[in-house]
């Protein structure tokens, strides 16, 4: 709602020789009147959903309007060798970043079970619910770069108790208010409902809750 550049919220781009800050940007093509540009964000920046603006110094600065088709997601990036989650093996990439269905192991020594999941972080919708689930944490901007504050509150985020996050716990066997645990097969249908009722989401276990937050 107020971005600063002291939070990381507010960036300024430049395309030419001089850098103002640690977030790069080039000039790809030209083509008659239109530019194509080349955007390379900061490792340490904040994660989430940018606005974009074009800025143009004609004498006196310019720029577009807000145009909500030029916004622009930044998340950590496993591939990135100066990001705090850089992942070096491809093989590990594939499993924990790429892949979106997966096992989720339950159950006690002696007595361990398999149940898929879907975790569907590709699915339309799903990366603005979990960024509304930021939203809703009101934890502040600038702590956003910091994947373990994330980490923290995001974990915090998907028990309703305390915070109104995305899930009620319910081990009473009496599901009758909402959905019975062991019924829910994936993220995506309890991700959009809560960010678009903002209502936590009745029932989940502890697969329910590993598996929506690894979205």
């Amino acid at each position: 709602s107020d971005p600063t550049p002291n939070t990381g919220s507010r960036i300024v781009v430049t395309f030419g020789a001089r850098h103002v800050n640690s977030w790069a940007g080039s000039i790809v093509s030209t083509q008659g009147s239109t530019l194509t540009l080349s955007i390379t964000p900061s490792p340490k920046s904040i994660v989430g959903k940018f606005r974009t603006y074009v800025a143009i110094d004609a004498g006196t600065m310019q720029h577009t309007p807000r145009n909500t088709s030029t916004d622009m997601y930044v998340l950590f990036n496993a591939w990135c060798q100066d990001d705090t989650v850089f992942f070096p093996e491809d093989a590990g990439r594939s499993e924990y970043v790429l892949a979106d269905y997966g096992i989720i192991y339950q159950g006690a020594v002696g007595a361990i079970s398999g149940r898929g999941w879907m975790y569907g972080q590709y699915e339309r919708g799903v990366l603005d619910a979990c960024i509304s689930i930021l939203d809703a944490s009101h934890m502040p901007i600038s702590d956003r770069g910091n994947v373990i504050k994330m980490v923290r509150m995001g974990s915090a985020m998907l028990n309703a108790q305390d915070d109104s996050g995305v899930l009620v716990g319910n081990w009473s066997d009496d599901y009758s208010l909402g959905t019975d645990p062991t019924m829910w097969t994936g993220s995506v249908k309890i991700l959009l409902q809560y960010a678009s009722t903002k209502v936590s989401v009745p029932f989940g276990q502890c697969w329910v809750f590993a598996g929506c937050f690894n979205t």
